[in-house]
């Protein structure tokens, strides 16, 4: 069994927190917009934290675990909110927000299939044998960052949400980047629990700060 990176966890449990916050009423739109700005972000980050740069990994066997755990769940229960008709079944299928809204399923849903093209980036990006090279990891970072902000705009989105996908794809490969980074930021802050308590608290300020400014 593997074991938990707990410093992960928290940082999953915050955006979760946020993501809540940002679907219920008790903030005004621009507070929902300032949560809105990242919180989606972060957890793209936080799987760019935990995937590993491998030289041997099998496509076949990425592509069939991620269907499992990401697509058939998104298939399921998109199909059980929403009417069935062939016409409903076509969007779901397409898999954009906009189809996804007017098949008349759960638009949260959007986040499952954006995942897994991410992810297929991703291990196509290992099966490219670069993926070791920090150099290759930025210039593919700001390439997939520039695609997602330039792609044309289509009424009713890209097929599984590929526009954002890319976007996404671009913070998984931050996170991958950040790994060492931010593991030896933890163990420091571990270390000397009162620098990490006084950062926590500036960072809690800066957020509380944050939201006022969009209340006033």
């Amino acid at each position: 069994m593997k074991s938990r990176i707990l410093y992960i966890d928290y940082m999953k449990a915050v955006a979760m927190i946020l993501v809540i916050m940002g679907h219920v009423n008790f903030a005004n739109g621009d507070v929902k917009a300032w949560i809105y700005s990242f919180h989606m972000p972060a957890f793209f980050f936080c799987t760019g934290l935990v995937l590993r740069v491998r030289e041997q990994v099998s496509l076949k066997d990425s592509l069939r675990n991620k269907c499992y755990r990401l697509m058939l769940p998104y298939l399921l229960w998109a199909l059980l909110y929403a009417k069935f008709t062939i016409l409903n079944l076509l969007m779901i299928v397409y898999g954009s927000y906009w189809t996804i809204a007017h098949a008349g399923t759960s638009t949260n849903l959007w986040f499952l299939p954006v995942m897994f093209v991410a992810l297929m980036f991703f291990y196509l990006f290992l099966k490219t044998g670069l993926a070791n090279r920090l150099v290759s990891k930025l210039f593919l970072l700001v390439m997939a960052f520039v695609i997602g902000c330039f792609l044309p705009h289509l009424k009713i989105g890209y097929p599984w949400g590929t526009d954002v996908a890319f976007m996404a794809f671009a913070f998984m490969l931050l996170g991958n980047i950040s790994q060492n980074y931010i593991e030896r930021l933890y163990q420091y802050f571990k270390a000397h629990s009162s620098i990490g308590l006084i950062i926590s608290f500036i960072l809690f300020l800066i957020m509380f700060a944050g939201t006022q400014t969009y209340l006033l």
